[in-house]
């Protein structure tokens, strides 16, 4: 969508946010091809502080959630957990997530036959982990036994 901050900005200015999360399906709702190409477009555009605001308050950490919770496939998965890793450079997202039980479905990701797949958890799950109550809840899941495993994983870009 947008390879640069000035062009985030631009396709924000001009709507490209509410116009995305309009294509998301509503939560337990099946998700359609073009949703991981979605996901994509708003983990670029959520880069921005602005961008992340906007999301958030439209809806669309949930929207992701839920798409992340129910994964229809590894590319939704892959493009949810990129959308959870960009917004969680907010606290209030990370909140969010953690109320929704992100922690849990990043986790599973981790154990994904999908390389980018288990990368995007991973860095999702950094993300999350800015704050104590996301660190707790990742140990919780036995996050830090699952991550630690991924250092014998047999992909060297893992």
């Amino acid at each position: 969508l947008a390879a640069d901050d000035q062009g985030r900005r631009a396709a924000f200015e001009a709507g490209a946010v509410a116009a995305l999360l309009e294509l998301l399906p509503a939560p337990l709702q099946t998700a359609g091809a073009a949703v991981p190409a979605v996901l994509g477009a708003l983990a670029s555009l959520a880069l921005l502080p602005e961008v992340r605001g906007a999301i958030r308050d439209a809806g669309g950490d949930l929207k992701v959630a839920g798409l992340l919770l129910q994964a229809s496939s590894p590319d939704v998965q892959t493009n949810a957990a990129h959308c959870v890793e960009s917004l969680s450079q907010d606290r209030e997202s990370r909140e969010a997530f953690r109320r929704l039980g992100v922690a849990g479905s990043l986790l599973g990701a981790l154990q994904s036959e999908s390389v980018s797949c288990v990368c995007a958890a991973a860095g999702a799950l950094k993300a999350l982990s800015a704050d104590e109550e996301s660190q707790a809840e990742i140990a919780r899941h036995d996050g830090l036994e699952l991550l630690v495993e991924l250092l014998g994983h047999p992909d060297p870009t893992v």
